[in-house]
């Protein structure tokens, strides 16, 4: 099973930090999901976000926040942004 997951734009694979495309590729085997990169506002710009792909319909979306920084929550932490509603608005965890 091929398992080349991140596009941007269409101009193939970009450079992410080391583990980051491994779970990417891990999730595309496991769950039948693919993320591509988006350009959305985000709360800083070291922040990065995709969309969850399955079968080619966006189905989420989320947003890694991977820096440490002044002000910020110190420890790993995950949660939802915005719960889903059917044909309304997508999921966004962060």
């Amino acid at each position: 099973m091929s398992a080349t997951v991140l596009t941007s734009g269409g101009s193939g694979v970009f450079p992410i930090h080391p583990g980051q495309g491994k779970r990417f590729r891990d999730s595309t085997i496991l769950f039948g999901v693919t993320f591509q990169r988006v350009t959305v506002p985000v709360w800083h710009p070291t922040v990065e976000t995709y969309n969850v792909l399955e079968n080619g319909s966006v189905i989420g979306r989320i947003y890694l926040d991977m820096f440490p920084r002044k002000d910020k929550y110190q420890h790993f932490s995950s949660g939802m942004v915005q719960i889903g509603l059917a044909d309304r608005q997508l999921p966004k965890l962060a």
